[in-house]
C-alpha cells in the first residue's frame, strides 16, 4: 500500500488520539495508508508502524463473528434463519446479526460467574421485546452468537476464525488474532489503563469487570466480557493490524468471492425490523436515525464503530474507510469521538471523489 496522502487528515485525528493508522481504498484514491503518533504512552512511550496490533473491540462483531456465521450458512454448516434451540423468545442467528433479537445494548455477564450461567440467562431470561420489531445495538446478542457458532461448528471461536477467515483469506497470523502472546506486546496499541470507564458502568449491576493485569489491559481486550469469557467473544476480543483489517473488510465486497451473492445481499440491506436503527447482516447502514456519523457516509454505505476509536465503513461504490486508533490511551477521555470519526469520513470521500 503506497503510504502517500492523508497526512493532514492523520495530524487532525491525532489531537484526539495518541495514534492512528488510516487508510482509504478505492475510487481516485487507489489505495492510501497513513500512520503515526504512539502507540503507547504508559508505561513508556512506543512509536506507532504499520504493524501495529489494534484491540479492535466492536469491530469484531462484523470483521470475525458476522462472517464466520455468513460464511457457516453459505458452506451448509449453520442454520442463521433456523430458531436458536433453547432460546425463549424465538429468534435466529439472522436476527442476531441484524441486531434485532430483542437483547439489551449491554450488561455486564461476568456478573453471573461463569459462561454456563451467563449462557442460561441470555437463552432464558434476556430478549426485552419481540424479535424483529426493533434493531437495537447489542453486545449480549453477539456474545450468544459467538456461543451458537462454536456448539454448531464444534471448535473455540478463535479456532474458528483462524480456519475458517483468516488462513483462506491469506492473512498472517501476525495481522488478525485473539489473545496475542506477550511477546507481541510491543506492537500492540495500549487502551485503558485501570478500565475505568467500564467500573462505572458495571456499577448499577452490582459488579465490577474482572480484574486487569497489574501491568494495566496492555495487550488485553479492554472489554470486561471478553475478558471474562477469556479474551474470545463474539463481541470483542479480535486484535488487527491496518493490514488485516483491511482483508477482513474487503472479504464483504460485492466483489468478492468470499461470500456467495445471495449472502452479500444480507450485508448490503436492511433487516425486517422497521423501528430502531437501521441494520443489516453485521453493520449499520447510512440513514440509520440519529447517527451524526452515519450522516457523513456516501449513499449506500454500511459501516461500524469500536469502543476503542476505531471506524470500518465500505461504500455503495465498494470504496473502503479505515480509522484505528487507541484514543482511550492511558485512560478514556470522557468524550465522544464522534467529531473526529466525522472528519476521517469527510476527508477520505473527498480523496475518493
Amino acid at each position: 500500500m503506497a503510504k502517500d496522502g492523508l497526512t493532514s487528515l492523520k495530524n487532525e485525528i491525532l489531537f484526539e488520539s495518541p495514534g492512528c493508522a488510516l487508510l482509504v481504498s478505492g475510487g481516485k484514491a487507489g489505495e492510501r495508508v497513513s500512520y503515526g503518533g504512539r502507540s503507547l504512552l504508559e508505561p513508556k512511550e512506543i512509536e506507532l508502524s504499520e504493524d501495529t496490533l489494534f484491540d479492535l473491540a466492536s469491530l469484531t462483531k462484523p470483521l470475525c463473528t458476522a462472517l464466520l456465521a455468513l460464511k457457516a450458512h453459505s458452506s451448509g454448516h449453520m442454520d442463521i434463519f433456523g430458531p436458536v434451540a433453547g432460546a425463549r423468545a424465538k429468534c435466529t442467528p439472522l436476527d442476531i446479526l441484524r441486531h434485532e433479537a430483542g437483547f439489551p445494548a449491554w450488561e455486564p455477564l461476568y456478573r453471573f460467574g461463569s459462561r454456563g450461567e451467563a449462557e442460561r440467562h441470555l437463552l432464558e431470561s434476556v430478549p426485552l421485546k419481540e424479535p424483529g420489531t426493533e434493531a437495537v445495538y447489542s453486545c449480549p446478542g453477539y456474545i450468544l452468537l459467538g456461543f451458537l457458532l462454536e456448539k454448531e461448528l464444534g471448535a473455540p471461536l478463535d479456532e474458528l476464525f483462524d480456519k475458517l477467515i483468516r488462513e483462506p483469506l491469506g492473512i498472517g497470523k501476525g495481522d488478525a488474532l485473539f489473545r496475542p502472546a506477550a511477546e507481541l506486546r510491543p506492537r500492540i496499541a495500549g487502551t485503558e489503563i485501570d478500565g475505568g470507564y467500564e467500573k462505572e458502568m458495571a456499577q448499577p449491576f452490582g459488579c465490577s469487570p474482572p480484574p486487569v493485569p497489574g501491568d494495566g489491559l496492555w495487550g488485553t481486550v479492554n472489554d470486561g466480557n471478553a475478558r471474562f469469557l477469556g479474551g474470545v467473544a463474539g463481541n470483542a476480543g479480535l486484535f488487527a493490524t491496518l493490514r488485516g483489517t483491511f482483508a477482513l473488510t474487503k472479504a464483504f465486497l460485492r466483489t468478492s468471492s468470499f461470500l456467495p451473492p445471495e449472502i452479500l445481499g444480507l450485508v448490503y440491506n436492511r433487516g425486517r425490523a422497521r423501528a430502531g436503527e437501521l441494520r443489516s447482516a453485521g453493520f449499520k447502514m447510512k440513514g440509520s436515525p440519529s447517527w451524526e456519523t452515519g450522516e457523513a457516509l456516501p449513499e449506500g454505505s454500511i459501516a461500524h464503530e469500536g469502543f476503542t476509536g476505531t471506524f470500518a465503513a465500505i461504500t455503495g461504490e465498494g470504496e473502503i474507510m479505515i480509522l484505528l486508533t487507541n484514543r482511550i490511551h492511558p485512560r478514556h477521555p470522557g468524550k465522544p469521538f464522534t467529531s473526529a470519526r466525522i472528519s476521517f469520513i469527510k476527508g477520505a470521500a473527498e480523496l475518493l471523489r
